[in-house]
């Protein structure tokens, strides 16, 4: 959230130099709007480089805070990774971050993380993989309708964060660590073999 608003902050100020260089000098207003073009986006790009490599935070929790909106609800933490879920009310969302000597660090640009796809990708839940490492995460949802919802494990004896509704909706969410994840994975979802 601070790498936001300081790029929120900068933005600003270039949009008001911009306003400025309109009304003093319009003879040379295509060159000083392609500089201030060229600024925004260099502003917009440089972070996604520099930042994983220079910065680095005491907690998962630090570098979801500088990089996100939100309020943390829980950590699962990987052999090399972490996984920081928001859950509010129907909302459910991921942050992954690298975890080196005990430092956690934002993920390269476009290497964040992605959807596991093994050769039978109907899974009933979803599998994330952080990229350059062997963390995967387990994670998905369930609606309780009439059913009250008794517990979710799997076959790795994972232990599981699970988030209760804080609405009448019924939409439980849960998520996992799983070291050493292969196609022989299932959960068990209310009794019931998943996977």
């Amino acid at each position: 959230m601070i790498g936001f608003l300081i790029r929120i902050i900068v933005l600003m100020f270039l949009l008001f130099v911009l306003i400025r260089f309109f009304h003093v000098n319009l003879k040379k207003r295509s060159v000083k709007i392609s500089f201030v073009i060229l600024a925004i986006v260099i502003l917009e790009i440089i972070p996604l480089f520099v930042d994983p490599v220079l910065l680095s935070f005491k907690s998962a929790e630090s570098a979801y805070h500088y990089a996100c909106i939100g309020n943390v609800s829980g950590v699962i933490e990987g052999k090399r990774s972490a996984m920081v879920i928001s859950a509010d009310n129907s909302n459910f969302n991921l942050f992954f971050c690298a975890k080196k000597n005990g430092r956690y660090k934002l993920l390269k640009a476009f290497s964040s993380m992605d959807d596991y796809e093994p050769d039978d990708i109907n899974l009933p839940y979803e599998v994330a993989h952080v990229e350059n490492t062997s963390d995967y995460y387990v994670y998905d949802y369930w609606f309780s309708g009439e059913d009250a919802f008794t517990g979710v494990s799997d076959s790795r004896n994972s232990k599981f964060m699970i988030f209760a509704p804080k609405t009448s909706d019924g939409i439980y969410s849960f998520a996992t660590y799983v070291p050493d994840y292969a196609s022989d994975y299932y959960i068990i979802l209310n009794g019931e073999k998943i996977g």
